[in-house]
């Protein structure tokens, strides 16, 4: 049984200035031998190394579709669409490289499965950067909506839980303009730190969605 993981500290004495494009895994394995223990540590990374190619072991697009690791802990889904499946391996990587490092797999996974708010919210801001800038923009909360929006029309337990309610956005850009004018000012084009981690914990809309991605955030 692993014991819970302490209380986050708070988020921007984490981020400092690498919130965007990390510079570490999302948990290293010192971190999750410290919370989880040795044996959970050991077991998980030999895991995902077996999954690996080539002589780093590293995970590509595909293998990251195919894993059975993945499907086994419910992260990789059989209803989940391309779209959403290359954005969320794009999660875990640490750069715009195309592969993830087992450390970055391991780090991604640990964080889903057992992390933290901040780790998830960290996770939803990667999720969101696809371009990989380290900043959310305009463009980045509309491509967002359209993959996530399609969620609702999917006949899945999985999704049976996301609310059906009549403030659902009407489209992508009613959506992204609302979004910057309640969370970023009317005269700005992109989201900061504090205002991306208010803009998930509080928007109806999006938080359901990622949850079901990265579990709950609390």
């Amino acid at each position: 049984q692993c014991s819970p993981p302490p209380s986050p500290p708070p988020l921007l004495a984490i981020m400092g200035t690498v919130f965007g494009r990390r510079t570490r895994p999302l948990v290293t394995n010192a971190e999750a031998t410290e919370r989880f223990g040795a044996k959970y540590t050991r077991n998980l990374m030999e895991r995902i190394s077996a999954e690996g190619e080539g002589d780093s072991r590293a995970w590509s697009l595909d293998t990251f579709k195919r894993s059975a690791l993945l499907r086994e802990l419910k992260i990789v889904r059989e209803w989940m669409p391309d779209p959403l499946l290359e954005r969320l391996f794009g999660s875990f990587l640490a750069s715009s490289s195309s592969s993830a490092s087992p450390e970055e797999v391991f780090g991604a996974v640990c964080a889903i499965q057992h992390g933290t708010t901040t780790e998830k919210i960290r996770l939803s801001f990667l999720f969101l950067d696809a371009r990989h800038t380290g900043a959310i923009t305009a463009a980045d909360v509309r491509s967002a909506f359209n993959i996530l929006s399609g969620l609702s029309s999917i006949e899945h337990e999985d999704v049976s839980v996301l609310p059906r309610t009549d403030t659902a956005p009407e489209d992508d850009r009613t959506y992204t303009d609302a979004v910057l004018q309640k969370y970023a000012g009317e005269r700005s084009t992109q989201l900061s730190v504090l205002a991306f981690e208010q803009f998930v914990m509080g928007d109806e809309w999006l938080r359901p969605r990622l949850e079901i991605l990265f579990n709950s955030f609390e």
